[in-house]
């Protein structure tokens, strides 16, 4: 019955900050979608990634 109590705890408590933009989830599931549609997909070009852009934007508060 205490793991059951524990777990009421947490249920709900964003646990997760986004190193890039310190967005913060509940879980790993909405963490990861967050990451992809707003840290990786928009820098994708044909087979590569362009790191310079993605840099840039970090620098400057974008894609936050």
């Amino acid at each position: 019955m205490d793991s059951l109590c524990c777990y009421k705890l947490v249920v709900g408590k964003k646990i997760i900050k986004c190193s890039q933009c310190k967005e913060e989830f509940e879980n790993g599931y909405g963490y990861r979608m967050h990451w992809e549609q707003k840290h990786f997909y928009p820098y994708i070009r044909k087979n590569s990634f362009d790191f310079e852009s993605a840099k840039r934007d970090k620098e400057n508060g974008a894609n936050s």
